[in-house]
């Protein structure tokens, strides 16, 4: 099964960067990198991101703190961990923090591909349920299941119980 979606490696290394570039370009994924905290949490807003992979050792900040971060901005946005420094401890704490995997470097190509091609589906999956599950409450024939998307769908879901008139603005043709 060829790799389909978007996955962010956040890392300081050009060496592991390069290297998971290749692979995951190789798998068909789309490939973006940060080397900060800050960085990758501006693509991660800017983008269309479907997998993190993230180093716990960044320039700028602990990884760990990213994580939290990552998960407000997308609660279902998969985050595997990978680092040099693994210890129990870490690893549990991320994994208490969301995050989909906690990988020891160094690791197997072939493992790294396995899990982000599994958070990938998972991804697939559960942006799949919200759209049958918003088809169910009544959300009528919208189609779309992408992170704006689903934006759009929180705010008529905020908006439907007001008594006021919704004016909905766009381009001719866009499907309003």
């Amino acid at each position: 099964m060829e790799g389909v979606g978007s996955v962010l490696v956040i890392d300081d290394e050009p060496v592991l960067q390069d290297v998971l570039g290749t692979l995951l370009r190789g798998a068909g994924f789309d490939y973006h990198c940060a080397t900060s905290a800050a960085e990758g949490l501006q693509q991660i807003r800017d983008e269309d991101i479907d997998v993190v992979l993230l180093d716990l050792m960044l320039p700028d900040r602990p990884g760990l703190e990213l994580i939290p971060e990552i998960k407000s901005f997308d609660p279902h946005l998969p985050v595997v961990v990978i680092t040099a420094y693994s210890s129990v401890e870490s690893a549990i704490e991320a994994m208490r923090l969301g995050a989909f995997h906690y990988v020891p470097k160094p690791f197997k190509n072939e493992e790294v591909l396995h899990l982000v091609r599994r958070a990938s589906e998972r991804r697939r999956l559960l942006a799949e349920n919200l759209v049958l599950r918003s088809r169910l409450e009544g959300m009528g024939e919208i189609i779309g299941t992408g992170r704006r998307m689903q934006e759009v769908y929180e705010l008529i879901r905020r908006a439907a119980p007001a008594r006021s008139n919704i004016m909905i603005t766009g381009e001719s043709g866009t499907g309003k």
